[in-house]
Order: C-alpha cells, then sequence, then structure tokens
C-alpha cells in the first residue's frame, strides 16, 4: 500500500495524483449516494473519472484501494463495511481421515516395477491424498501451498514419499 507523500503541492496514492477538488468531488459522491455500498461507490468513481482497463472493464479494485487509502489518511469517510466474503484459505479444515494399511514393505523396488505416477488433482483419489499428507505431514499445509505430485500406484497401494 502506498502512503501520501508531498510532491508538489498535490497528494500522491497509489501513483495517482489527488488534488482537493477531487478529494471534495469523492466527498460529494459519498453524501449523494448514502446507501450505497463501498463496491457501488467504486464502480461510480470508476464510471465518472473513466477508470478503465485496455479491456474496457473497470479499474474496481484499484479504486476501492485508492478509496481505502483515502480513507485512511482521513480524507474521506467511507460508509461502513456491508460484507465480507468468506476466505476459504483462512479457515481450513482438516480432510476426514481414511485409514490404510501402513505396514512396511521390505523389499527392492524392482518386484514393485513399473511404477505409475498419475496426477490425482480433481479426482476421487485426490481426498486419500489430502487425509495422507494432514496425517503424515507434520506442518501446516494446504492444498494450495504443496507442490508435491500426487501419485497412484499399482494395485492401489499409495505412497507419500517425503
Amino acid at each position: 500500500m502506498y502512503y501520501a507523500l508531498l510532491m508538489g503541492g498535490e497528494k500522491i496514492l497509489h501513483g495517482i495524483s489527488v488534488t482537493p477538488q477531487e478529494v471534495v468531488f469523492i466527498t460529494h459522491l459519498i453524501a449523494e449516494n448514502p446507501h450505497d455500498s463501498r463496491r457501488q461507490l467504486s464502480y461510480k468513481l470508476c464510471d465518472a473519472w473513466n477508470w478503465k482497463q485496455p479491456n474496457g472493464v473497470r479499474r474496481d479494485m484499484l479504486c476501492r484501494s485508492f478509496l481505502l487509502a483515502l480513507e485512511r489518511k482521513g480524507y474521506i469517510t467511507l460508509p461502513a463495511k456491508r460484507f465480507t466474503p468468506p476466505n476459504p484459505l483462512a479457515v481450513r479444515h482438516p480432510p476426514p481421515r481414511i485409514d490404510i494399511d501402513q505396514s512396511p514393505i521390505s523389499t527392492s523396488l524392482h518386484p514393485i516395477l513399473p511404477l505409475q505416477v498419475d496426477l490425482v488433482r480433481h479426482t476421487p483419489r485426490e481426498a486419500l491424498y489430502n487425509s495422507l499428507l494432514d496425517q503424515h505431514l507434520h506442518r501446516q499445509w494446504s492444498p494450495a501451498t504443496v507442490c508435491r505430485p500426487r501419485a497412484r500406484f499399482p494395485e492401489d497401494n499409495v505412497a507419500v514419499v517425503r
């Protein structure tokens, strides 16, 4: 997040120069639309200032961050936040425990060759992989942070190699 800097008498936020007249414009926009959400205000400001991406889509995230930065600096007061979307990665529930035979295999690799490695992402076997990771990986993990191949071996034997 970029903070306000004084540069040539203008305040700069997110690399965007802000004049006192623009702050007044935003304040009037908020006052004229007291029942609008922060998102709706952001859309209106994007339309008024023609903040659009090259593909024509509003620069909504930039605008909302810009409005929040102005509020943090005390230049404007935004309406109260109405909704906080859930973040599934912040509140992660452990996968259900799936118990499998964990007897050690005492043999060389040659008798069980060939090994076949299959991706199991978005397949029924992904639940087994996630359960084994949760049981045997002794640190916090999530599907977004684990970068290991998810593998299936012959005869439904499963191996998680550390």
